[in-house]
């Protein structure tokens, strides 16, 4: 009897110890070939902090996105006030749960997010695309990010 309920125990704790650390996994960036959870996690992140906290919104560019790329977004803001991350859009009217990434292959993916336009008293939907570096492997770095009206890429070129 006891040696039944002790096998049993062991088996709910080991049942339980692997449903966690499915759990938890699953909120990791995706793997080296696809980023899409990368990317999302980063415009999620950086939306929502993006006037509350400019401490974890620096941390977050530092960590997500190549120096060439911080350096270029930082002192456009400071100059220009245009968010390039953003398409140039800004402010408390961006919903962070509306971020969509679609992988487009070869380290390109698409962004899409919703924007609250007060003129129009209606929803935008800005769409962006960035290029992730596949060299570094689950360090990847977001290196450059494109305007989709244009084509404009910020920075201009990088290396591969």
């Amino acid at each position: 009897m006891k040696k039944n309920l002790i096998i049993s125990i062991c088996t709910l704790f080991a049942l339980f110890s692997s449903a966690q650390n499915q759990i938890s996994h699953n909120n990791l960036p995706s793997t080296r070939e696809d980023k899409t959870g990368y990317v999302k996690s980063f415009y999620k992140e950086y939306i929502t902090y993006l006037y509350t906290d400019e401490h974890k919104k620096d941390s977050l560019i530092t960590n997500y996105c190549s120096a060439d790329l911080k350096e270029i977004v930082q002192s456009t803001l400071e100059k220009d006030d245009y968010n390039f991350l953003l398409d140039g859009w800004g402010g408390s009217d961006i919903d962070p749960n509306s971020v969509e990434v679609n992988n487009l292959g070869k380290g390109k993916y698409n962004v899409l997010f919703k924007v609250y336009h007060h003129f129009g008293d209606d929803t935008v939907s800005v769409n962006i695309w960035v290029i992730v570096s596949d060299d570094r492997g689950a360090n990847a770095k977001i290196e450059q990010v494109i305007r989709q009206s244009d084509n404009y890429a910020v920075p201009a070129t990088f290396e591969k």
